[in-house]
């Protein structure tokens, strides 16, 4: 991840995390003007993100039977 910060003429800043490959992609050096243009995610992206949620989901779904069964056994 890459901390991209963002500073308006007025000399607001915005700081937030980007992949390192998505600012590649979108051809963004340090120093750079943000375009006004850049790309929204493709559906591959997308896609992607709401596969890696689904699997948080479902980790903390295995982890909470886990402790279920650990309360269920210590009985």
């Amino acid at each position: 991840m890459a901390l991209v910060t963002l500073e308006s003429d007025d000399g607001r800043e915005c700081r937030f995390e980007v992949p390192e490959d998505w600012l590649e992609y979108q051809k963004i050096e340090e120093g750079d003007e943000w375009p006004v243009d850049i790309d929204k995610p493709d559906e591959e992206s997308k896609t992607a993100v709401k596969m890696a949620a689904w699997m948080d989901n479902y980790m903390e779904a295995l982890r909470e039977m886990a402790d279920v069964q650990g309360e269920e056994n210590a009985k």
